[in-house]
């Protein structure tokens, strides 16, 4: 995160987020607990010189490591895929108006 690039700008972000971080509830620092194990997240305790913040994450998001599916079947009412780790999912149109039948 950081400021627009006008010094009125930067001066009120600094002016709003540049001070001391506020005392942390209980429950916001179990989140950030389990941000920084699942996700190996990095916090910044303070703003850069810039008025930046910079946060990273040593970990994916979406899980840990890579999924996919491979599509096995498709036409226009049917669609059989298999996912990364060897599950099965049918999926079927269903129709949602006579016009459809």
């Amino acid at each position: 995160m950081e400021p627009n690039d006008n010094d009125i700008d930067t001066q009120e972000w600094k002016r709003l987020f540049g001070g001391a971080l506020p005392k942390r509830q209980l429950q916001e620092k179990a989140r950030l607990l389990a941000a920084k194990l699942l996700l190996g997240a990095i916090v910044p305790d303070t703003l850069n010189s810039d008025g930046s913040m910079s946060y990273f994450l040593s970990r994916p998001v979406g899980g840990h490591g890579t999924a996919y599916v491979d599509v096995l079947y498709l036409d226009d009412s049917l669609r059989v895929v298999q996912g990364s780790k060897g599950s099965i999912f049918v999926f079927a149109r269903v129709p949602v108006n006579k016009h459809d039948l």
